[in-house]
Formats: structure tokens, sequence, C-alpha cells
């Protein structure tokens, strides 16, 4: 039976996509190209200042970065909605884009999951109530964790006792529970969480990770995503943002596409995915892609060139925002603080993209 249910499903997604090719079925509408820019150009005094340049810039929207943006998931914290305001409030009726942008939060120390988490869920609402308010689109998580190691299990549980299995449950209702919350504040809202549940499935094809990022089950990220996404209301509203930064070609964000929306709710016996739920996931599902623009790894190189095309493979196989990652020299929020090439390079590619290309 389940090899009958994986065949059918093939057979009518490749129904689809012959459909449209043919023209008999509407093309998927473009997905947003969001900027996160890694610096305080993306903070309120400087976005400010350079209002018409981000106004002409390629993207549609931009990653918002505020203080709170990095403490509001630490458990020791407690924000205020006027503090958080104060923030994105200059830039309502001022800012181009703010209405497609999104509001950064920096996964850090939100405590162990079976511990008391009424603060750490109010820090979140209180996030979204203000990108609500300053009319933006939601929620950019980020959930790497780049100062206090969390989310692993053992290592940074308090109570390993209970089992790996019992982490897993509790930090899928944890998640769960955190966009209920959201979402009885605001029931649009839109959650990117730039690595997906892959990292938690260890049958995840070396080719779809390219040695960016690790997968094991004590990885929880993976489970505490899959409660997000069970509890979402609006088909789309919590996206996998796929930050896996190496792919180039057609066939390796198909690849992604296929894993990520299919093959993974398709494990046997998975804890991340139950087979009860494999069909409503594959149809819950939102995927978006990160792009990166400067050479990480010695056997990625990256020019202008390979990012136009990185970024159109992104934009035609996403059903959710793609976005472009940037740091150091590079500067898209600033005036000259790109090269030309570079945003020429983007401009092409969001130009094919709405222009035609691969036909979902």
């Amino acid at each position: 039976m389940f090899l009958l249910m994986r065949v059918c499903r093939r057979v009518l997604a490749g129904l689809s996509l012959a459909a449209a090719a043919a023209g008999s079925a509407p093309a998927a509408p473009v997905p947003d190209l969001l900027i996160f820019q890694a610096n305080l150009s993306a903070r309120t005094q400087v976005l400010l200042e350079n209002v018409d340049h981000v106004a002409a810039i390629p993207f549609d929207g931009l990653v918002v970065n505020i203080p709170s943006s990095w403490d509001g998931t630490l458990k020791t914290t407690r924000l205020s909605y006027d503090y958080v305001w104060g923030w994105l409030e200059p830039l309502v009726g001022t800012l181009p884009k703010l209405d497609r942008s999104y509001l950064l939060l920096v996964l850090r120390d939100q405590g162990d999951p079976f511990d008391d988490w009424s603060a750490v869920q109010a820090n979140w609402v209180t996030m979204a109530r203000a990108a609500r308010d300053a009319g933006m689109q939601g929620i950019f998580f980020d959930n790497e964790a780049y100062y206090e190691p969390t989310m692993t299990y053992p290592d940074t549980v308090r109570y390993p006792d209970k089992g790996r299995a019992a982490y897993q449950r509790q930090y899928r209702q944890r998640g769960a529970e955190l966009v209920a919350a959201m979402r009885a504040e605001w029931p649009e809202i839109r959650i990117i969480s730039l690595h997906g549940p892959y990292v938690s499935e260890p049958a995840t094809p070396p080719e779809v990770t390219l040695e960016q990022v690790g997968t094991s089950r004590d990885d929880m990220r993976g489970f505490f995503f899959s409660g997000m996404l069970r509890a979402q209301g609006l088909p789309g509203s919590v996206i996998d943002g796929g930050e896996l930064y190496q792919y180039r070609s057609d066939a390796d964000f198909d690849r992604s596409v296929q894993w990520r929306r299919f093959g993974i709710a398709e494990v046997p016996r998975s804890p991340l995915v139950p087979p009860r739920w494999s069909l409503r996931w594959q149809q819950k599902a939102a995927l978006g892609f990160g792009v990166y623009d400067l050479q990480w790894r010695p056997d990625y190189p990256m020019t202008p060139a390979l990012l136009e095309e990185a970024l159109y493979q992104a934009l035609v196989h996403a059903d959710a925002p793609v976005w472009l990652f940037t740091e150091g020299d590079h500067d898209y929020l600033a005036p000259g603080g790109v090269g030309d090439a570079w945003m020429r390079a983007v401009a092409r590619a969001k130009a094919r993209a709405h222009g035609g290309g691969w036909a979902r």
C-alpha cells in the first residue's frame, strides 16, 4: 500500500507538471525575493537614511534586524511591546517594501522544553504583534545556534533520562504552542524557518545537504518545525527556508524539492513525520531557498553569473520566499555597497523568473 500510494503521488505530480508545460494550467506565481543583510544596514536608523536606495534595488522585501531580533528567544529576556514597536514604528509609511518584509528572530537558549515556556511564548507573540502592526509579512526565524548550544539531545537538555523520543514529542508540542499563540494574535502570520526539518532526518540524501549541515534525530529543530507546521493556519504560512547554499543547477533544486516535500514524508517509521500525517505534510509544506553570494567553500565558487543562475533556479522552484544572504563587503542595502555586476545579476535573475522559465 505504501509503495502504491508513493507511485500514485509521483504520477499525479508528473501529470500536473505536464499540464502546466502544455499550457493547460497557469504557471505558479513567482515568490518574493528577500535580502537578508547580515549587518546594521538592515536596522531602523540606517534603513531610514537609505530609503531611496531600498526602493530602487531589485528585491521585493527585506529582513529587518532590530536589537530584539538577537535576544527575543532567550529564556532570560522579557520583551516589552513598546520597546519592540519603538524600533519598527519609524519605518511605517516611510520604508518601501515593508509590507513584503520579515522581522528577524534568532535562535537563543529558550530553556528546556519541559520547563516553563510562558515567557518564551510571550516574547514570540510580542515580536509577532509588532511585525503585524508594522504591516510586515511575518517572522524570519534564523534557527542556527550562534551563541548557546540548544535544541540537541542529550547535550543541551536538563532531563536526559526522559529519553530522546520524549524530547522529540515535547519540542513538537512547543513549536505547535508558539504558532498557535501567534496565530491567535495574527491569523495570517508567515514564519520562515531557515533550516528545515531535513536537519532531523538522517535519511536525508547527501546531495540535498551537500555537507552544509548535519542530520540527526538528536537535532530537535526539525521536530520543533514539525509542530509549527501542524499548527499553521493558512497553507504555506510555516515555511521551510532551505538554508542550503551550494545549489547551482536545475537538478540541484529539483532534488531538494522532491526530498523536502515528498521524500522526507515517506521515510518508513519516521518519528519526524508519522505515517498518518505523511500526505498532509506534503500538502502543507511550503519551500523557500536561501542563496549565498560569497564563496563559502573552495569547491563551490561564486561569481555574478553563478549568482544569477542560482537565484533564477531558486525562484522558479520555490513556492515561498527566496532569500539572498550576504555579509562582509557585500551590502545591498547601502548605496555603492556592492558592485554593479552583483546587483545586475540579482535583477536579471528576477526578470528571467518573471518572464517565464521552469513550468510547475
